[in-house]
């Protein structure tokens, strides 16, 4: 009997082992990932503008924007769960806004398996809380509070209408103001708040400028 207790607690003791030191594993797997992503995005030496994060549960990618001349390119560091990290290098080319107070470049980032189209907006006096995107399919992106937008970050797959044209729409809007609430679930409990402030930003809004970027040569440039 002494031996069997003996076993069970054991036992016991190995799976509440097992318990702690597994998520600690993982994490320390998760941490060398986000270390190694990290180490290959700065590698370039690039001093960048704006920096991206995107990709999928297996694909992890930092996306940055950096000055190229009299322009900007992109720099995109992927590494997959498996495999080694590749570095890819794309152009942004100037949009035709119409406006000589307000500029933007857009490029193609990202890999094969998950395009993405960034967009960096540079205005002399910045108006900009939301920025949309229409295609064959409709993306935007706006702040709430007082902050502008100077770049959007999207998938780029089914985006593009048949001739790989999109609309770009800027709005203007004044800021909505909400209170932080810090703590546990502090997400879910700020849910509401934000939802009604995004809802009053919405129907406030104004367009200011509308044009189109056409990305043809931009998709020819990748490769993919």
């Amino acid at each position: 009997m002494k031996k069997l207790k003996q076993g069970l607690l054991l036992a016991v003791l190995l799976l509440l082992g097992a318990y702690v030191t597994i998520p600690l594993i993982k994490q320390e797997i998760q941490h060398q990932h986000t270390q190694k992503l990290n180490e290959l995005y700065k590698s370039t030496g690039y001093d960048y503008l704006r920096t991206e994060i995107a990709g999928s549960e297996g694909n992890d990618m930092i996306i940055g924007i950096y000055e190229d001349g009299d322009g900007y390119s992109i720099a995109t560091a992927c590494l997959p769960d498996q495999g080694e990290g590749e570095l890819f290098y794309t152009p942004m080319y100037p949009a035709e806004t119409g406006a000589e107070s307000v500029r933007l470049w857009y490029g193609i980032c990202g890999n094969a398996q998950e395009p993405q189209l960034l967009l960096y907006l540079d205005e002399d006096d910045p108006l900009c809380r939301s920025m949309e995107l229409d295609g064959a399919d409709h993306r935007s992106m706006s702040y709430i509070q007082d902050i502008f937008v100077d770049t959007m970050l999207t998938d780029l797959n089914g985006l593009v209408d048949n001739e790989n044209r999109l609309t770009v729409s800027l709005f203007a809007a004044e800021g909505v103001d909400f209170e932080i609430k810090p703590g546990f679930n502090m997400v879910e409990n700020m849910a509401p708040d934000v939802l009604t402030a995004s809802e009053e930003l919405n129907k406030d809004k104004q367009l200011y400028l509308q044009f189109s970027i056409d990305l043809t040569e931009a998709l020819a440039r990748t490769g993919w």
